[in-house]
């Protein structure tokens, strides 16, 4: 009740794509949407842990868009295929291939850097702009519509206000950082 009498909302880290059917241990969108507001879709550990492809992704929003949660996609490349200067095809693929056709109005996207998350390395503030406005243009070209782009390559307390401060960067998507609660004030405070 008191969530309720507040801006505070909740969020998913998965969801089963099917609406209902004998899939033990899967939460589909219409179970969610009753206790949460966002599910993540595509993140990284999603894809390289559980193998989750661009077409379960792609039906994934469909089912959380079909119940209004809104869906947090996330994307990204790996460190081999930003060396290789295909970060940009990367993106563009996962882009097309999950949204092409889909009615967007309810999705954000997180973009990601594998390369930078839990390694040491660290995207620069110029890394973060350029691929925040490619990702933008791409979404702009491909579904004719703006949308929301959160970072979320380890962001820290001593990063969280330079990111937050750049025009192309509309929120952050925390991850390790949230498990600690000192750190994720640190956080919320610095912004």
């Amino acid at each position: 009740d008191k969530l309720k009498k507040t801006n505070l909302k909740l969020g998913a880290q998965n969801l089963y794509q099917e609406e209902k059917g004998a899939f033990t241990g899967e939460v589909s969108a219409f179970m969610l949407k009753q206790f949460v507001s966002y599910v993540l879709v595509g993140h990284s550990e999603r894809r390289t842990l559980f193998g989750e492809k661009d077409n379960i992704l792609r039906l994934k929003i469909k089912s959380a868009l079909s119940v209004q949660l809104k869906a947090v996609f996330c994307v990204g490349e790996s460190f081999k295929e930003r060396e290789s200067g295909r970060e940009k095809e990367v993106i563009a693929n996962q882009i097309k291939c999950v949204l092409h056709g889909l009615n967007i109005r309810g999705i954000i996207i997180a973009y990601e850097p594998l390369w930078a998350i839990g390694t040491g390395k660290t995207a620069t503030l110029s890394d973060i702009a350029n691929m925040h406005e490619h990702i933008k243009l791409l979404v702009k070209q491909e579904c004719g519509t703006d949308v929301q782009v959160l970072y979320g390559g380890s962001v820290k307390p001593d990063n969280a206000c330079s990111i937050l401060q750049m025009d192309s960067v509309d929120g952050v998507l925390i991850g390790g950082a949230s498990l600690n609660p000192v750190t994720f004030k640190q956080i919320i405070e610095s912004s």
